[in-house]
């Protein structure tokens, strides 16, 4: 098995020293009989993985089935949502992590847990994230402001707030009742169409149109 070790000392004094570090990762590929390749990054900040050569010289190196190594998880970097991102990455690529400090090893059943939990902390703050942005969505919808983009039909817009337009919203009434009693999309596009029944930016009328225009009512 090939072993990518990461090096990275910043400008803190309290940085184990590089030699230190590549001593540790030696004895481990020794005891495991694997092969080491090490990449470093000295002096630079753990803030953002893009500025450092080092690490992206190792990212480019991994294949499937190789293990990322470090001495901790902080080496990869300090924010603990980029070591999820980073985990949640290697995962996909079927490459392993070994952290020294924190024991974790992926090659082994108890230490893939690792990605296991790092995968649940993603999903959490997507579907976090997705309901904040709803809740906002919601909230500007109750207020009546504009979402954003187009001006929706049966409305116009005056300094960020919707307002009704009377003639689109007695039309979107009619399309409510047509689609109450059992007319398809398609149909009630088609009969806005036949009417001559203008639409907001000058198209035909399509049944995608009228879709957006109940899930908004």
């Amino acid at each position: 098995m090939k072993v990518v070790g990461y090096v990275r000392v910043s400008k803190d004094t309290d940085n184990l020293s590089p030699e230190a570090q590549e001593a540790k990762f030696r004895r481990w590929c020794e005891q495991h009989d694997h092969h080491l390749t090490i990449y470093s990054d000295i002096g630079i900040s753990g803030a953002r993985t893009k500025n450092r050569p080092g690490f992206n010289a190792a990212w480019r190196a991994l294949k499937k089935g190789d293990v990322l190594m470090v001495y901790s998880l902080s080496r990869l970097s300090r924010s603990l949502r980029d070591i999820l991102d980073i985990a949640e990455e290697l995962r996909r690529k079927d490459v392993h992590l070994v952290s020294l400090s924190e024991s974790v090893d992926t090659t082994t059943a108890m230490g893939n847990a690792f990605f296991q939990i790092a995968g649940v902390f993603n999903e959490l703050e997507r579907k976090v994230a997705s309901e904040r942005i709803r809740s906002s969505l919601n909230l500007k919808r109750t207020r009546m402001e504009k979402l954003g983009g187009k001006v929706p039909y049966g409305y116009d817009v005056s300094q960020g707030k919707l307002l009704p337009v009377q003639h689109e919203q007695t039309v979107i009434e009619q399309i409510k009742t047509r689609k109450a009693n059992g007319c398809s999309l398609k149909k009630i596009a088609d009969h806005l169409n036949h009417e001559k029944v203008p639409t907001k930016y000058g198209k035909e009328w399509a049944p995608a149109q009228i879709f957006y225009i109940l899930k908004r009512a």
